[in-house]
This record gives C-alpha cells, sequence and structure tokens, in this order.
C-alpha cells in the first residue's frame, strides 16, 4: 500500500487564505491532486504485481545458448582480445568501437572489471532490447522502467582478476573480451523519466502560485514512487526484459544466457556494425 501524502505547503497556504470560502476550495483542490495521484501509482502497482515471473519453460530458453556459442559469435564480430587493461581504451577506440553512456532506457553501471566501450552493433542491439522492453511495459499500461547494464569490454587481465572472485566468470577467453558482449543486472531496475500511460490533470480553479507547488509535487511523488516500486517489483521486470531478450534471440538480434550463479543476462549481440536494426 503507498503511504499518504499530505504536502507541507497545503498547511501553510490554509493558514494564509484563513478560513474563507476560497481558501478550503483551494484545500479541497489540492486533496483531490493528493488522492488522484496516490490512486494512480496505486494502479500501477497492482500491474507491476500481476506480471507472471518466468516460467521454467522461458527460463529453458534463456538458456539456449552456451558460452562457446558466445565466443564464436564474438570472434566473427568483435576486435582482437586485449592483455593489457591500460593499452584497452586506446586499442578499443581505434577499432571503431564506441563508448556508451547511460540513458532514461538503460543505466550503465560503474564496474571495475571492465569498460562501458562496445562495436556498434551492441548500441543497436541495445536499442532494439530497450524499445522492445518498453514496448511490453507500456502493453500492461505500465511506465518506461530502465534496467542496469553491470558489465561490457574487458581486457584478458580484467577477465583473469574476475575469475579469482566471480564463480561464473569464464576461464580462458570470454566474448566480453570482443566489445560485442554486455550483462544486465536483473536485480536492478529504475526510473529516469520513461513514458507514463497515465498523466494527473491539475483541475481549473487553482490558484498560479499553488499550481506550480503541486505540479512539483505530483512529479517528485511519481518518480519517486516508480524508483521504489522498480526496486520492490525486480522479479516482475525481469521476467518482461527475459521475455524480450527471447524475442530477440529467437529473431537473430543476440544471444542471451541466463547464468546460474550470478543475477545477470549475459548477452552477446549478433548484429554487424553494418547491419540495420530490426
Amino acid at each position: 500500500m503507498l503511504a499518504k501524502v499530505s504536502p507541507w505547503w497545503l498547511l501553510a497556504f490554509l493558514l494564509l487564505a484563513g478560513a474563507t470560502a476560497y481558501g478550503v476550495r483551494q484545500a479541497l483542490l489540492v486533496r483531490e491532486i493528493v488522492v488522484t495521484t496516490d490512486n494512480m501509482l496505486e494502479r500501477m502497482e497492482r500491474r507491476l504485481a500481476e506480471i507472471p515471473t518466468l516460467t521454467d519453460a522461458e527460463v529453458d530458453s534463456l538458456r539456449r545458448s552456451l558460452n562457446s556459442a558466445h565466443v564464436a559469435e564474438a570472434e566473427a564480430r568483435g576486435i582482437t582480445p586485449v592483455l593489457r587493461r591500460n593499452r584497452l581504451v586506446r586499442l578499443a577506440r581505434e577499432a571503431g568501437l564506441v563508448r556508451l553512456e547511460s540513458t532514461p532506457r538503460y543505466r550503465i553501471l560503474d564496474a571495475t572489471h571492465s569498460v562501458p566501450i562496445a562495436t556498434h552493433g551492441v548500441r543497436r542491439a541495445l536499442d532494439s532490447l530497450s524499445v522492445r522492453f518498453w514496448d511490453r511495459l507500456s502493453a500492461r499500461d505500465l511506465p518506461g522502467f530502465r534496467y542496469a547494464i553491470s558489465s561490457m569490454l574487458r581486457s584478458a587481465e580484467d577477465q583473469a582478476a574476475l575469475t579469482a572472485v566471480n564463480i561464473n566468470a569464464a576461464r580462458g577467453l570470454s566474448s566480453h573480451q570482443y566489445g560485442t558482449t554486455f550483462d544486465i543486472t536483473y536485480r536492478r531496475f529504475g526510473y529516469l523519466g520513461g513514458p507514463e500511460p497515465e498523466t494527473v490533470r491539475l483541475p481549473d480553479g487553482l490558484a498560479p502560485i499553488v499550481r506550480g507547488q503541486v505540479r512539483r509535487y505530483v512529479l517528485r511523488r511519481r518518480t519517486g514512487a516508480y524508483r521504489d516500486m522498480a526496486q520492490r517489483h525486480t522479479a516482475e521486470l525481469a521476467a518482461e526484459l527475459g521475455r524480450s531478450l527471447i524475442e530477440l534471440e529467437d529473431e537473430g538480434v543476440v544471444l542471451a544466457l541466463r547464468e546460474r550463479q550470478q543475477p545477470v543476462f549475459h548477452v552477446t549481440s549478433l548484429l554487424d556494425d553494418a547491419t540495420p536494426s530490426p
């Protein structure tokens, strides 16, 4: 259940306006907006809770591509693996790879064993995945939550260091060393201004000073509630992201592997730099 919020500025306005009909009317309009906002957010919470988690069959579909298949596809499309971390960025850029930044669709987390650099094919694969994921959320009348990328391009040094602390890290060559692969953690989702299925319309009759305060309140309340929802409903959002990956693998856009020991989707782009994404 979402907590009810009573904005402090409502009390301040009532004290200033006094017990007049105008002040009472303004208070009623503000209360109407608060209730409308809370009701809308409760509907979003219910819709999120109604998303079915991944079935056993869907989990199996996310384990069709073994690590060897990822490495083979990466070798065909990526750069030559780089041994030293201190040469990784320069050689990757010379090979035509691009640095990726966080967007409202996905967040690139800080990483100690990788850098956020990848082929153009990866960027287009991420665009395709983001559109597919938001389309699935939109079909359920949900806002556009964003997912988090935890790992991208690694040097051989990075890979060797990672195997010492991560049981899931591949020993020897990894597809992460070619710039074609990224990991998505399916336990971290957020919100940063994605599309919304419902908006709260401010009623006529609000005083200008109150209208501005109410508009800012609705924005803060909605954004904060969406971020909290994303943390409470990671399993449901991960299920829709996983279904998006299954669809894209069926269409030949990516290989996707739901790892067993770590909460990540290991994804390799099958898009060559000159290949348009679907």
